[in-house]
């Protein structure tokens, strides 16, 4: 496996159930570890870290080797979106919103009202998220997500079913519904200019996964990464048609010294729900599966 360069942002895909990590400019990769990420995840980076919900399991993964460490028990079963956001990690799972620390832990914020939700985002200041129909809001929602969970809807915006990515660039939202790039500006001073169409109606069909990095979209659709303009929509497809079933992508930038020894542990964590809560968000099983605390050397 070929060392990654310090100091360097990466993307990070998972797809085939292996965490692969991507040169930017060139859409090179490196498969990193080994088949270790089977069936849906989700994926964020914080703290020199990748965080991966996986199997029912959170994982903090080493970025060099892919070496893993499983952070609590089988928590996290169904449908989940992770984000690094300013305060630390969040995810949304089985309709609630939790605020996660590194060690794993995690505490509800809110109720149960994010059971729709089809995509979630972070900017500098604010968490996102995009709701499917529902009674009352036929054509989907945008939300603002409160530091307590609470949900905070933006009227003004509207036709979000579809929608099968989200990022954002500083505090402009991006999302690809059905087949295109929309960019939602929620400073516009003028209602029609706060959601607009990005490029050609139609050029993203098939989208499996988007972030952003260093003013650019990032976008694998039909198994092909692209770098994205976010202001016109023009693309350029990077390396090879290699990315068939990607399920999730994240940005990480390889820090001098990396270790999962090294990432911080927060002392006392967040209190959990109790155990009968804790059941209830699951996604229809309780039984429990082997815990895994490193991957095998292969």
């Amino acid at each position: 496996m070929v060392a990654p360069t310090r100091g360097v942002h990466y993307l990070w895909i998972v797809q085939n159930d292996r965490l692969h990590r991507v040169l930017p400019g060139t859409g090179e990769w490196h498969v990193v570890g080994g088949a270790d990420w089977r069936g849906p995840a989700s994926i964020a980076a914080a703290d020199g870290a990748l965080y991966i919900i996986n199997n029912d399991r959170l994982h903090r993964v080493e970025p060099d080797s892919g070496a893993w460490q499983v952070l609590g028990g089988p928590d996290w079963g169904g449908k989940a979106f992770l984000v690094k956001a300013s305060r630390g990690l969040f995810a949304v799972q089985n309709g609630y919103f939790h605020r996660v620390e590194y060690d794993g832990s995690w505490q509800v914020l809110g109720d149960w009202v994010w059971q729709r939700t089809l995509a979630m985002t972070t900017t500098p200041t604010s968490i996102y998220a995009i709701r499917d129909k529902e009674n009352g809001f036929p054509e989907g929602s945008l939300w603002r997500i409160r530091p307590s969970g609470a949900p905070e809807r933006h009227l003004e915006l509207r036709n979000f079913v579809g929608t099968s990515a989200m990022t954002s660039i500083g505090e402009l939202l991006y999302f690809v519904r059905k087949d295109t790039l929309i960019r939602v500006n929620l400073d516009a001073p003028r209602a029609p200019d706060r959601f607009k169409v990005i490029g050609t109606a139609g050029d993203w069909a098939g989208t499996q996964a988007m972030c952003s990095l260093a003013g650019k979209l990032f976008i694998v659709e039909n198994d092909r990464l692209h770098s994205v303009d976010p202001t016109s929509g023009a693309w350029t497809v990077l390396g090879d048609p290699a990315w068939p079933g990607s399920a999730a992508m994240t940005i990480l930038g390889v820090p001098q010294r990396s270790s999962i020894d090294s990432i911080p542990r927060p002392s006392g964590g967040l209190p959990q729900r109790d155990r009968r809560v804790r059941a209830e968000r699951r996604s229809g099983t309780d039984k429990a599966k082997p815990v895994r605390t490193r991957r095998n050397t292969r």
